[in-house]
């Protein structure tokens, strides 16, 4: 006996025309997603409130560096500061040093210092720096930026300036001025808790 088979049925022109339709209208509104979201980042870049950014600024400077201790020295555009003393002495070592500095091109304030890993692989990057010597610092991490060698965290971005300036009433402290759009604000940067005067 034999046993009959259904004929395959293909597709109609209506479910081809529909089935193309259903896609395009999918495939737009994903082009669309993408589209708003790219020019949301740009627009972010672009526009910023600097109240909010130095806000943002010294709360991300905090998490990163939660026992800062002083700034070193500064100019203005950047600022040398002791993070913390992971070397038992009152001097400052290079895996404690770190630079506050705006990146012009980026339009982003950052910090920067060495990965303690590359300190615990080479130990001839550690070297121990007197406070006054703070034109040496400034020198060792221009270099060890150089040679790719240091952590950068963001803590402002969408900025069109920041001018850095020594705090008259507090040494330990440093004055950054915030600039985006015709605003600007102020950020006072100092140590929590009083530390010892540096040898």
């Amino acid at each position: 006996m034999r046993t009959r088979t259904r004929p395959t049925r293909g597709l109609t022109l209506v479910e081809v025309v529909f089935a193309s339709l259903l896609f395009a209208v999918v495939g737009s509104a994903i082009l669309g997603f993408l589209g708003a979201t790219a020019q949301g980042g740009q627009a972010r870049q672009r526009i910023s409130d600097p109240a909010l950014e130095s806000v943002l600024a010294l709360r991300r400077f905090r998490t990163a560096a939660p026992e800062f201790r002083t700034v070193l020295a500064s100019d203005d555009t950047q600022a040398l500061v002791w993070l913390h003393d992971l070397v038992p002495s009152r001097s400052v070592h290079t895996s404690e040093l770190g630079v506050l500095r705006f990146d012009e091109d980026e339009r982003v304030l950052v910090l920067e210092f060495v990965a303690p890993v590359e300190i615990s692989s080479d130990r001839s990057l550690e070297s121990e720096h007197r406070a006054n010597a703070t034109d040496a610092m400034f020198a060792t991490m221009d270099g060890l930026r150089e040679d790719e060698l240091l952590v950068r965290v963001v803590l402002a971005e969408g900025l069109d300036e920041i001018v850095f300036a020594e705090d008259q009433t507090n040494a330990a402290a440093v004055r950054l001025e915030f600039i985006a759009d015709g605003f600007s604000t102020e950020l006072l940067l100092a140590p929590q808790r009083p530390q010892e005067p540096l040898r």
